[in-house]
């Protein structure tokens, strides 16, 4: 494709979209960003692009995607990273502890209802605790931003900023390795 391979194709395709939501959420996520003003919304957008970055690049450590799996299921992160061998967990999570690149200090996005029951926070996670933990409260944000206008106010939906960018960029960065390529 483009003069490219199709796992290379892949690879530039995810990391431009995980760069770009990466830089629309600098201006749209500053440190003194509070909820409840106007630009709330914009925190969609990168959402939606660091999701669909985190999607591509994990399925493109699957050789194939299970038939078996439901249309929803096909973009549930929890999901596609169970599918990955665990030498290539382990690859990630290894870059996820030790990589500071994307250790940005973003706060969660916290959607829920009033009503809605709050897990406390638990310290000294591991690097798989803490992956795990992220992408089974994050783990249909791109189909939940991309067709925000058909969700129904959720109870409980978390976003994990902080944990997502170093995820996405650890994922890259093993796949870079893969395929030889600088990154």
């Amino acid at each position: 494709m483009f003069g490219l391979s199709e796992s290379e194709f892949i690879f530039y395709t995810a990391k431009d979209y995980f760069e770009q939501g990466f830089e629309i959420l600098k201006t749209a996520h500053p440190i003194e960003f509070k909820f409840g003003e106007t630009t709330t919304w914009k925190l969609c957008v990168p959402i939606t692009l660091l999701s669909f970055s985190l999607e591509i690049v994990l399925k493109s450590f699957i050789p194939t995607i299970p038939k078996n799996l439901s249309p929803k299921q096909k973009h549930d992160l929890s999901i596609l990273y169970n599918l990955i061998e665990p030498s290539i967990q382990t690859d990630i999570e290894s870059h996820f502890e030790t990589c500071d690149r994307y250790n940005k200090p973003f706060f969660n996005i916290v959607l829920a209802s009033k009503d809605a029951p709050r897990k406390p926070r638990k310290e000294g996670f591991t690097a798989r605790e803490k992956i795990t933990y992220s992408l089974e409260r994050c783990n249909d944000s791109f189909t939940k931003f991309r067709y925000l206008y058909e969700w129904e106010s959720p109870s409980l939906y978390e976003f994990d900023f902080n944990t997502m960018l170093r995820l996405t960029h650890a994922c890259l960065a093993v796949k870079a390795k893969e395929l030889n390529i600088s990154y």
